[in-house]
């Protein structure tokens, strides 16, 4: 028996939103954003038995910074903060900071967890 991890691309999100810290807006942001569910199966020998063993959805993308800063929000590498980003559509993602450049306000970010309908 192998095991085989297989990716496919759910939906791609693009628009305006906030950045949450503390619930406080700390910046608006333009996001662009990937939701992507990775299968992990377990196949036999002769590839003719496939059979699933989990289903991970992963959130990813970039934000730019147009008002505000995040900078002093992402935590460090080996601790990184947790931040919200509010969608046009209504949801919510926490989210942390993978890579950044905030000189010029852009973020590489992950999502922790799935999207949540907006507490406000």
């Amino acid at each position: 028996m192998t095991f085989s991890r297989w990716s496919r691309l759910i939906e791609t999100l693009e628009g305006a939103g906030k950045v949450i810290h503390s619930d406080k807006a700390v910046a608006d942001v333009k996001y662009s954003l990937r939701v992507e569910e990775e299968d992990l199966v377990a196949k036999s020998f002769n590839m003719k038995v496939i059979t699933p063993l989990n289903t991970i959805t992963k959130i990813s993308g970039n934000i730019t910074t147009v008002k505000g800063d995040i900078a002093p929000y992402i935590g460090t590498r080996d601790n990184p903060a947790i931040l919200t980003l509010n969608l046009e559509d209504g949801r919510e993602l926490d989210f942390s900071v993978v890579d950044s450049s905030p000189i010029d306000g852009n973020y590489l970010i992950k999502g922790i967890g799935e999207f949540t309908e907006s507490s406000k």
